[in-house]
């Protein structure tokens, strides 16, 4: 899984240039939840069964799968509830997660300073708005060419439009894009214990 092709990490390579990008994903993703081994273990495999069974063409964005995943092996209620609501401030309080945790990911800032990190919590929250969001919305935040508060948010946006042929459509309509079928293939893929 280390080298699997499929996924896609938001974060920068050169600022990890000593370890493996997905390593670097899922660590980040395991300190935020707080997990123990046995917990590890669990999600990996849960991780290893979606990879065998993904006949996508799309790329697997592996922060965001993981973060599902994660939920769903801490609380079965915990991850009914964000799937129903898309609000991971709700969870973070009742799981006890870490939102201290940081990314290493430089960029500029408006005034043209140098920032060093973007919290974590903060790109999971990129993600959870995709899962709401019309097609409207989603190209309203793509055609922002600089969004200096949230510049990751453009590498998510341009793979998500990149896989989908959006231009046409109603834009009224909710976007759906390959995140949205990560519920479904969580909880089609075993349960875990709650």
């Amino acid at each position: 899984m280390i080298s699997y092709d499929k996924f896609f990490v938001p974060i920068r390579q050169p600022d990890y240039a000593e370890r493996n990008i997905n390593v670097v994903a899922f660590d980040l993703m395991a300190q935020f939840f707080k997990l123990v081994p046995r917990d590890i273990e669990q999600v990996v495999s849960m991780l290893s069964t979606i990879c065998l069974t993904w006949n996508e063409e799309h790329k697997i964005h592996l922060m965001y799968m993981t973060f599902l995943i994660m939920i769903k092996q801490k609380s079965n209620t915990g991850f009914q509830s964000y799937m129903s609501t898309f609000n991971n401030q709700n969870i973070s309080k009742d799981l006890g997660l870490d939102s201290t945790i940081n990314v290493a990911y430089p960029y500029y800032d408006v005034h043209g300073n140098t920032q060093k990190f973007i919290r974590l919590y903060t790109i999971i929250e990129m993600y959870s708005k995709l899962e709401n969001i019309t097609i409207k919305g989603f190209f309203e935040e793509h055609d922002r060419y600089h969004d200096y508060d949230h510049p990751m948010k453009e590498i998510i946006y341009r793979l998500i439009y990149d896989e989908k042929n959006l231009r046409g459509l109603d834009p009224s309509h909710l976007l759906i894009c390959s995140i949205n079928t990560y519920k479904d293939k969580i909880l089609h893929c075993g349960q875990f214990n709650s």
